[in-house]
C-alpha cells in the first residue's frame, strides 16, 4: 500500500483522489466474487463430464429415442389389414353372421337292394346313415364367408351306372373363401361304401355293407356297423362302436378305439403314434393283430375268455388278467406289439 500511495503521489494526484482510487482497487475483486455465485449454475446443460461450480455433475441433455412407439405399430398394422381386405373384397367389420352363407341341394337315385356308393372329395365332412331300401338321397351343403354361394354353385358332380352312384366333390375356385362342402347321405342298410377324401370327418351309421375309407386328414367314426371294414387315415383317430366283423384299421397319427364291439376273421389294427383300445369280445376263430410304434395297447375282454397271446414290447410292461393257453383249440389268437408303451389285457 505504501508503494501504491507513493505511485499516486509521484503522478501528482490529490490526496483525496488517491484514497478513493486505492479503495476501489481493493474492493473490485470482492464485488466480482459477490456477483459470481458459486453455488448456482443457471445454464441448462454443459458438455459431458463437466461439473457445476458447486461440485455437482451436470447431466447431458437426453435425446429423443428413434424407435417407433407401440401405438404407431398398431396403427400401421391396422392400415395394412384394411388395405389387404379392400383388395380382396372382404368386409371384415361387418357382422360375421350376416356374411356366413349356406346353400344346399339334394339329389335322389333309385337303386336295388345292394347299391354301391363311391365318394371322392377334396374337403368336407361325410355322414352316411340308413334310409329307404330302394333309394339313395344325397344332400350337399356348401358354407363359407361368401355371399355369392348358392345351390347352383355347389361343386359336386353325380353320375349313376346301374346301382353304382359316383359322387365327386371338387375344390371351388369361384368361392375361394368357402369353408367346405359337406355331404349327408341316406342309403339302404346293405349299401357298399367306398370313400376317398383329402380332408374332413367321416361318420357312418347303421350300414352293413362292405366299407372302405381312405382319408388324409380327419376323424373316422362308425356306429352299429357290421361286415368287412377297411379304414385308412394319415392324420386322425379311428373310432368304432357296436361293430361286428373283420376290421383293418390303419392310421399314422391317431388313436384306434373299439367299444362294445366284436372282432372276427383276421383283423389288423395299426398306428404309428397313438394308443389302441379294444373293449368287447373276440370271436373264437379270430386272429387279431394290434401294433403301435409309440403308444399303449389295452384290451378289456370277458372274464372267462381264454386267449392265445403273442406279445412284445421294447420299452414297457405286459400284464394279462385273463387265462392264456398254447393249445390249438378254438381260442382267439392275439398278436400284440408296441415299441414304446405298455400292453394290458383286463377283465371287463
Amino acid at each position: 500500500m505504501h508503494n501504491q500511495e507513493g505511485m499516486f503521489a509521484e503522478q501528482g494526484m490529490p490526496e483525496g483522489t488517491r484514497e478513493r482510487a486505492s479503495r476501489a482497487m481493493y474492493e473490485q475483486p470482492s464485488r466480482e466474487r459477490a456477483e459470481y455465485n458459486y453455488g448456482e449454475y443457471n445454464e441448462s446443460y454443459a458438455e459431458p463430464g463437466s461439473r457445476q461450480q458447486g461440485g455437482a455433475k451436470l447431466r447431458a441433455p437426453q435425446q429423443r429415442s428413434g424407435r417407433i412407439s407401440i401405438p404407431m405399430i398398431v396403427v400401421l398394422l391396422l392400415l395394412i389389414v384394411l388395405g389387404v381386405s379392400g383388395c380382396l373384397g372382404l368386409r371384415l367389420f361387418e357382422s360375421p353372421l350376416r356374411d356366413y352363407t349356406e346353400a344346399s341341394a339334394s339329389h335322389n337315385f333309385t337303386v336295388s337292394s345292394h347299391p354301391v356308393l363311391e365318394i371322392k372329395g377334396a374337403k368336407g365332412d361325410v355322414h352316411i346313415h340308413r334310409g329307404n331300401t330302394d333309394q339313395v338321397t344325397i344332400t350337399a351343403k356348401m358354407s363359407g364367408l361368401d355371399r355369392a354361394i348358392n345351390a347352383n354353385a355347389i361343386p359336386v358332380s353325380y353320375s349313376q351306372q346301374g346301382d353304382t352312384i359316383a359322387v365327386t366333390v371338387s375344390q371351388s375356385r369361384d368361392h375361394f373363401f368357402a369353408a367346405s362342402t359337406n355331404l349327408d347321405v341316406l342309403a339302404p342298410e346293405t349299401t357298399s361304401v367306398q370313400l376317398d377324401k383329402q380332408s374332413g370327418d367321416v361318420k357312418i351309421e347303421d350300414i352293413n355293407g362292405p366299407i372302405t375309407s381312405h382319408l388324409a386328414d380327419g376323424h373316422t367314426e362308425l356306429d352299429n356297423v357290421q361286415g368287412r371294414v377297411d379304414l385308412e387315415s394319415v392324420k386322425g383317430d379311428i373310432e368304432l362302436k357296436n361293430f361286428t366283423g373283420q376290421l383293418n384299421a390303419t392310421t399314422v397319427h391317431g388313436h384306434i378305439s373299439l367299444r362294445d364291439s366284436e372282432l372276427s376273421g383276421k383283423s389288423h389294427l395299426q398306428t404309428t403314434e397313438g394308443d389302441i383300445e379294444v373293449e368287447g369280445s373276440l370271436d373264437a376263430q379270430s386272429n387279431s393283430s394290434l401294433s403301435t410304434d409309440d403308444g399303449n395297447i389295452k384290451l378289456k375282454l370277458p372274464p372267462d375268455a381264454i386267449l392265445q397271446v403273442s406279445e412284445h414290447t421294447s420299452s414297457g410292461e405286459y400284464k394279462n388278467e385273463l387265462a392264456e393257453t398254447s393249445d390249438n383249440g378254438p381260442h382267439p389268437l392275439l398278436q400284440l406289439k408296441t415299441r414304446k408303451g405298455d400292453i394290458r389285457i383286463e377283465k371287463q
